[in-house]
């Protein structure tokens, strides 16, 4: 093998040529619709015959007329140029691209961190991120997508598949920490800060916690659960979410947690996407994916 790679091979502009002047009879033709000179072509047709050391036409006053060699060499020449033009027109064979949508949180906070693993672990796959400020999205109609919601869909012909619950518990910065130990744990006069409206967060922990909070008076709605936490950093008030989506936060002390509770929000997150791709073997792997990062 390592021979047939190395070893001298004809110019393809000069097979070109040659199957071009077999089939006019004609050095001149071929000259005029290749567009290239009579002395260039003569010298290609020779550089063929010194290569393989055979007589490929036979020159007369009627033209050109292929030998038994020439013959043989334009069958094989016919199906390499054939082969070349098949490839130009093949598709190749690439992995198709499948477009993750997520809650700009969950992109940010979740899906970012594990995204290179992801795709390590899914060989070549190429992966497209779309992010959002809903929590429960449209799927694009025809697209292979996967849609990460906050919550579950009704639509008609959307398939959702779990990946996790969502839980809850304040977070806030170190000095507003300090506040709320010097109340006695609590959060009367706190700003409370909610990802979005109505938020229904708080009122989840405060039932389950029984901790007293300024609810009706001291609240303050965010777009997002992430512009929610960069506020409570700030020492704007104390932010109610999943921990999992602060993990950064929490590692470097820029947010810590007042409270040891830790409550189940009553939400989960979906993996969802059309039954139309619902056996497509990259979609389903590429959920169980990230159901692994869980």
């Amino acid at each position: 093998m390592k021979n047939r790679i190395f070893k001298s091979l004809p110019s393809l502009v000069a097979i070109q040529s040659f199957g071009i002047c077999a089939e006019l009879r004609s050095i001149n033709k071929a000259s005029i619709l290749l567009h290239r000179s009579q002395g260039a072509i003569s010298k290609q047709i020779k550089q063929l015959e010194e290569h393989y050391s055979v007589v490929l036409f036979e020159r007369s006053i009627d033209g050109l007329k292929l030998t038994m060699h020439g013959q043989h060499f334009l069958s094989v020449s016919k199906s390499l140029l054939e082969v070349l033009e098949q490839y130009e027109t093949l598709e190749p064979n690439l992995p198709k691209q499948i477009t993750i949508s997520a809650p700009s949180t969950f992109t940010l906070r979740w899906l970012l961190p594990r995204i290179e693993k992801i795709k390590k672990d899914f060989n070549d796959q190429k992966i497209q991120i779309n992010s959002t400020s809903q929590d429960i999205t449209l799927l694009n109609e025809g697209e292979l997508e996967i849609a990460i919601m906050r919550g579950r869909t009704e639509t008609k012909g959307v398939i959702c598949t779990e990946l996790f619950p969502e839980f809850l518990t304040p977070m806030c910065s170190e000095s507003v920490m300090a506040s709320i130990a010097e109340s006695g744990l609590s959060l009367r006069g706190q700003h409370l800060l909610h990802a979005s409206k109505p938020g229904n967060e708080w009122a989840t922990w405060l039932e389950c916690s029984k901790v007293e909070a300024d609810v009706s008076t001291h609240s303050i709605f965010f777009d997002t659960l992430d512009v929610a936490l960069s506020a409570a950093e700030a020492s704007a008030g104390v932010v109610i979410g999943d921990p999992s989506m602060a993990v950064e936060r929490l590692n470097s002390k820029r947010l810590v947690m007042p409270f040891g509770l830790i409550v189940p929000s009553g939400k989960r997150y979906y993996a969802c996407y059309s039954e139309s791709h619902s056996d497509d073997p990259a979609v389903v792997k590429l959920i169980n994916l990230i159901k692994s990062q869980t």
